[in-house]
């Protein structure tokens, strides 16, 4: 799971054009919240050369916060969605006037 930013974001001393974020889940430990490591790379290319990411965000997301509703036609996992979904509200709730895409969510048939 990943989201790109679809405008340059500054972040630190640095201005990132349409930097990727690779997002990690970890096990929830009282199953209230999924823990959920946002990594920046300055690119996706960054990425897949294992380019040593610019930072880690890391995030809470409440689980009572995600959506009930099963309504995810063609993807595998409607709880990964539901979590990447809500790390892009955060996201650009922290980068404010940046808007973020979600790519990499596993989908059927793939």
């Amino acid at each position: 799971m990943a989201l790109q930013a679809t405008s340059s974001l500054k972040y630190n001393h640095g201005t990132y054009e349409s930097p990727y974020f690779r997002l990690v889940l970890h096990l929830s430990i009282n199953g209230n919240e999924t823990p959920v490591d946002c990594v920046m790379y300055s690119s996706k290319e960054d990425y897949t050369d294992n380019a040593v990411p610019i930072t880690v965000l890391p995030f809470y997301i409440a689980n009572q916060e995600l959506s009930a509703s099963n309504n995810a036609d063609g993807v595998v996992n409607k709880f990964l969605l539901e979590v990447t979904k809500r790390t892009k509200f955060l996201l650009e709730e922290m980068f404010s006037g940046v808007t973020f895409e979600i790519t990499g969510i596993p989908l059927e048939g793939e």
